[in-house]
């Protein structure tokens, strides 16, 4: 916010400085020859000193626009990318996996390094890895703590410091929801067992900040300010879906998935 007000007020100046030389310039020579020549030593001086300030406050504006750009583009300080393949996905050198997507409706995924999405439902047509970096204020790279939580239950915590990208259930479901932005949830019956992507920032300056939200629609986008980084899609008979693609920071749950509401996981970086 503070940057587009700073350049409305630059644009303001500029179109000031240009106004005033086109109004000199008609008014000066509509009165007469007499006063032209009469100010053309001045109106030289004018002229120097109107061409030093247009030059140096498109240079403010030039660095002011970049500023905001960059702003713009790392705001949340993650790089997102999704990788596709068959019966596995392996991420690009230097990004991890925030989560999995798996083909045939299946929500049963596991990860291995970190960076390697292994979707468990057979026949299995095709798995699609979301794998992102971090970046600090300065968009230089972050390094990124990365560990998966499991347990036979309904619901698994990331350790403490840790917070949850994306969540996996047993048995195909594709139901899922975080709670606290660290406590992954299977929200069907029969799952067997439920596992959570956890992740932090090494750098204690910093923190991964997520939250979950959800709709009855399809796309679903994230709030203003965060990047998408798994979804959940639910089905009429609560099992859900885990066949979904991440296009354009939104969740867009598979038609076949026939889904009655989309869910998504949104993050940033933040300094603390």
């Amino acid at each position: 916010i503070y940057n587009v007000v700073y350049l409305t007020i630059l644009s303001y100046y500029i179109f000031f400085f240009f106004k005033q030389k086109t109004a000199y310039e008609i008014s000066a020579c509509l009165v007469g020859s007499e006063m032209c020549i009469r100010d053309r030593v001045s109106t030289q001086s004018t002229w120097g000193i109107y061409n030093y300030l247009k030059e140096k406050l498109m240079k403010v504006f030039l660095v002011a626009l970049l500023s905001l750009t960059i702003v713009n583009v790392s705001a949340t300080g993650l790089h997102f990318a999704s990788i596709r393949g068959a019966l596995s996905a392996q991420c690009p050198a230097g990004t991890i996996a925030a989560s999995c997507a798996c083909g045939m409706t299946c929500g049963s995924f596991h990860t291995i390094n970190n960076n390697q999405c292994h979707c468990q439902c057979r026949p299995m047509d095709w798995t699609q890895a979301h794998c992102f970096s971090a970046r600090d204020v300065s968009n230089n790279v972050m390094q990124l703590v990365s560990t998966t939580a499991s347990a036979n239950a309904q619901m698994v915590s990331c350790p403490a410091g840790f917070t949850a990208t994306s969540c996996s259930c047993g048995a195909g479901v594709g139901s899922w929801d975080i709670i606290n932005g660290n406590v992954c949830r299977c929200n069907s019956p029969g799952h067997g067992w439920v596992s959570a992507q956890c992740h932090k920032p090494a750098n204690p300056a910093y923190e991964l900040y997520c939250e979950y939200r959800s709709g009855y629609v399809n796309p679903l986008a994230p709030t203003a300010g965060f990047t998408t980084v798994a979804c959940s899609c639910g089905t009429v008979d609560g099992r859900g879906c885990g066949s979904y693609t991440l296009a354009n920071n939104q969740c867009h749950c598979h038609p076949g998935c026939r889904p009655t509401w989309t869910g998504l996981q949104q993050c940033r970086i933040e300094k603390i």
